[in-house]
């Protein structure tokens, strides 16, 4: 068993191919009928316990995502004023390269103080060509990113101004829009 061990180790180092265990064809040709079954098995062990795996990490990510919607939801019940902004991104466009700018959907958010996420701007005409930015909601500002961070807009307004809604004209190399936001008179934040 050792043999064959060190055999298929051999093997595996040699070349890839479409044979258990990356054993190239030329060797798996000369393999007995019980070393091509062994290294069968040992392929179908190795899928399996990379299939399980993958499996336990798709549920410790389901887990952690529900456990930080839980939190979230905790602390929007418990925002006191000033602390959720909502947000509406209107009027898109957002630029496919060579300044072609096309239509993109408008898009809506609600932050709560200290938070960043992510929007997805989808083109009106092809769905399936979507561009992220980053929205980060600090104090009394609002920061807009493209998805590298790298071009950011910073929206500042007094608590006031928030409160009744500031709209802000935004213009990227990547996108250009209108961006109103508000605090939620339940938040409203209190008189400055």
């Amino acid at each position: 068993m050792a043999l064959l061990r060190l055999f298929l180790l051999s093997v595996l180092l040699s070349g890839c191919s479409f044979y258990p265990l990356g054993i190239p064809k030329d060797q798996w040709l000369l393999m007995s009928p019980q070393q091509q079954h062994e290294a069968r098995m040992e392929q179908a062990r190795q899928d399996e316990a990379a299939r399980v795996r993958r499996e336990q990490y798709q549920q410790a990510q389901l887990a952690q995502q529900q456990q930080q919607e839980e939190q979230r939801a905790l602390r929007l019940r418990q925002a006191q004023a000033g602390d959720v902004m909502q947000c509406v991104l209107e009027d898109v466009q957002v630029n496919q390269g060579k300044n072609k700018w096309r239509n993109a959907n408008s898009v809506a958010i609600e932050l709560l103080q200290g938070e960043q996420r992510e929007l997805q701007l989808e083109r009106t005409d092809r769905r399936h060509q979507r561009q992220r930015l980053q929205i980060r909601f600090n104090q009394l500002s609002i920061e807009l990113c493209s998805g590298q961070g790298a071009d950011c807009r910073v929206l500042v307004a007094t608590g006031r101004e928030w409160q009744r809604g500031k709209r802000h004209a935004v213009n990227t190399a990547r996108m250009r829009g209108q961006l109103t936001c508000q605090y939620p008179p339940r938040f409203w934040h209190p008189s400055s």
